[in-house]
């Protein structure tokens, strides 16, 4: 299991950042990894909320279902895997300060068929992809 968080300070109000992050569909958006997402439930947005998406990472395409375990507006958006090969949990937080939010991912992440020895290089990697997107997410939100 890989543990880490990563955050980033976004120059727009906390309403807006919560809107676009928990609306799922908007996830392929921002996040390189993910090629598609689909809406399962007809729960347009909030707890319990279900996608399926698809993400190409180095292994090869992945699919992952989803569910959202915690939607406080404005506040924290959490979903988790419900099934697929790459189980994780990510927890998003937002913290407005003066028309500025800072967004905090809390993440975990399973990685089946590697060596604890990997997990260090692992998270590495995968904390850079992150950072990444989350700039995307940033321009995004900004412009």
């Amino acid at each position: 299991m890989i543990r880490f968080s990563e955050s980033i300070d976004i120059e727009a109000s906390v309403e807006a950042v919560f809107d676009y992050i928990s609306t799922g569909e908007n996830l392929y958006e921002w996040d390189s990894s993910v090629k598609s997402i689909k809406r399962l439930s007809d729960v347009l947005k909030g707890l319990g909320t279900k996608y399926i998406m698809m993400r190409e990472l180095p292994q090869g395409k992945v699919f992952n279902k989803l569910e959202v375990i915690e939607f406080k507006p404005n506040q924290e958006f959490k979903i988790k895997t419900t099934s697929g090969t790459t189980p994780f949990t990510h927890d998003y937080i937002f913290n407005p300060k003066n028309g500025v939010t800072r967004l905090i991912l809390k993440a975990e992440v399973k990685l089946s068929g590697f060596k604890d020895i990997l997990s260090p290089i692992l998270a590495r990697f995968i904390k850079r992809g992150v950072r990444k997107d989350f700039q995307t997410l940033k321009n995004i939100l900004e412009n």
